[in-house]
């Protein structure tokens, strides 16, 4: 409300929030209620993503800076799609200072990235699907470099106490499944650090991807800073859990959107809008993780 008064015009809001602000979705604030058009009893919120468009910033400095740096954009069009976790029977992965850990199949993950990869192709792009046994962290290295979107759907591995051990599961080389190899399918935030990318477009989805250690001098440390700092100019990232299937039906609206035209985050407000719209999606802990961290739309 203090600052209300001084948006009337603003259709685009850029956050840069401290400490363990980085763990709220501004999104999701409520400005107000409105009475509901149908027979609903209850007034229905209208949230701050209703009136704009969000993304987010690690620093003042970081968001002058990257706004002059020279942008890759999206011509011609690139796709790289990584789903190595569709179906795991029985496995387990060693994890540093979590050995064994197991996790679940993510079916919905394989189709996410095809059907993201059949807009792209439908749209002229090119496209390139690494799924399953060929989701390799040796694969995701190497190509890098090469595609101006790059989306991973896959298992996250959080440690707030050791941030560097943090990091996203990928499927194992079979001539290098030893843990001490260099790729062991985990790739570790202190790896991500070291990594050079040429990507416009940075999407992680996983399950909480953007949270980590919160310190006062660094804000908090996760994987979304090892990226940025490689060089992705825009990530999209998550809060917290996210459902396997309703992943899937998010990330496909919002590439429509950015198929369309749109900026990242017009696509990604437009995205949980149809989402807030549905009675099954409607609540904030579905829509409301998905987040934007980067310098679209700065200098417009």
């Amino acid at each position: 409300m203090p600052v209300k008064s001084s948006l009337l015009h603003v259709k685009k809001l850029i956050i840069i929030p401290d400490e363990n602000l980085v763990t709220i979705p501004f999104e999701a604030l409520v400005c107000k209620y409105e009475k509901p058009l149908s027979n609903r009893s209850h007034d229905l919120p209208l949230y701050l993503v209703n009136e704009f468009e969000i993304n987010y910033q690690f620093s003042s400095s970081l968001w002058v800076n990257s706004s002059q740096d020279h942008r890759i954009g999206l011509e011609p069009l690139s796709f790289a799609g990584f789903a190595p976790v569709t179906f795991l029977p029985d496995r387990t992965v060693n994890t540093a200072g979590n050995n064994n850990m197991p996790f679940s199949s993510l079916p919905s993950s394989k189709k996410e990235v095809q059907d993201i990869s059949d807009l792209v192709l439908k749209n002229g792009g090119e496209t390139q699907l690494f799924l399953e046994q060929y989701a390799t962290e040796k694969r995701f290295r190497a190509y890098l470099e090469d595609y101006n979107i790059i989306h991973i759907a896959t298992h996250s591995v959080i440690n707030e106490k050791q941030p560097g051990h943090s990091g996203l599961v990928f499927s194992p080389d079979k001539d290098e499944e030893n843990y001490h190899s260099t790729y062991d399918g985990i790739l570790f935030m202190d790896e991500i650090y070291n990594l050079r990318i040429n990507a416009d477009l940075l999407v992680l989805s996983a399950c909480a991807t953007g949270t980590g250690k919160i310190t006062r001098s660094e804000g908090v440390l996760a994987m979304t800073r090892g990226f940025f700092t490689a060089g992705a100019s825009n990530i999209v990232y998550t809060l917290w859990n996210v459902t396997d299937k309703h992943t899937r039906d998010f990330m496909v609206s919002f590439y429509k959107g950015i198929l369309k035209g749109q900026t990242y985050s017009c696509a990604l407000r437009n995205a949980k809008l149809e989402m807030i719209e549905k009675p099954e999606t409607s609540l904030p802990r579905l829509w409301a993780p998905y987040v934007l961290l980067g310098t679209e739309g700065q200098t417009e």
